[in-house]
């Protein structure tokens, strides 16, 4: 049971972008079952297992491979896999702001701040796929402090996005973190209150 009242803040506000989400995918399909263009292309391209399709690698679409061979092609799979996606990305926003020590207000000002990036809160929604699984993936990155999941992360995007600059520029921000950390920034030692839980950790203000 979680009891953390910051926690407990975070898991609603993630649990309302998910529920804006799923509308929103449900409202797409009942209004226009008809594929849009990246959409249309992913129910063409995943009638087959490839290394990589056209100009695309192919993460995404055996993603759609998965999916379809245990429901069959539709449309409404291709809408909750993007909702899915929409909600991890929103997780790993809440992540991030949870590590810079943000408090409720803060961690929805954030979530908010993807309602002003059109290719977040329309473009995506409405049909990007490759583009959106990069974010979801660089947004973790940012995230990661340990070297193998960001490693793990390099190279799930690697095999999504050829031209992703979103996944380089999280990994310029980690670098760039530990290169202050290194040296003993004192904005990370003290008033973002950065911290890392878990084995490999860090704790809020090191022991003096």
């Amino acid at each position: 049971m979680i009891t953390d009242p910051t926690r407990v803040s975070d898991l609603r506000i993630w649990l309302l972008a998910s529920l804006y989400f799923a509308l929103n995918a449900l409202t797409q399909g009942w209004v226009s079952p008809t594929a849009d263009l990246d959409q249309a292309q992913q129910l063409v391209l995943s009638q087959n297992w490839n290394l990589g399709y056209g100009t695309q690698p192919p993460l995404y679409t055996w993603l759609v491979n998965i999916l379809f061979a245990i429901t069959g092609p539709s449309l409404w799979v291709l809408l909750a896999l993007k909702s899915l996606l929409l909600s991890l990305l929103a997780a790993g926003i809440l992540a991030i702001g949870r590590e810079l020590g943000f408090d409720g207000r803060r961690q929805l000002m954030a979530l908010a701040g993807l309602a002003l990036i059109p290719q977040v809160i329309w473009e995506a929604q409405r049909d990007l796929t490759h583009s959106l699984l990069a974010t979801l993936v660089a947004s973790w990155t940012l995230w990661s402090l340990d070297d193998e999941v960001a490693e793990l992360a390099v190279a799930t995007v690697a095999i999504d996005k050829w031209d992703d600059g979103d996944r380089r520029k999280a990994l310029c921000l980690r670098v760039l973190h530990d290169l202050l950390r290194e040296i003993g920034d004192p904005i990370l030692k003290g008033d973002l209150g950065l911290r890392r839980d878990g084995r490999k950790g860090y704790e809020q203000g090191r022991d003096q």
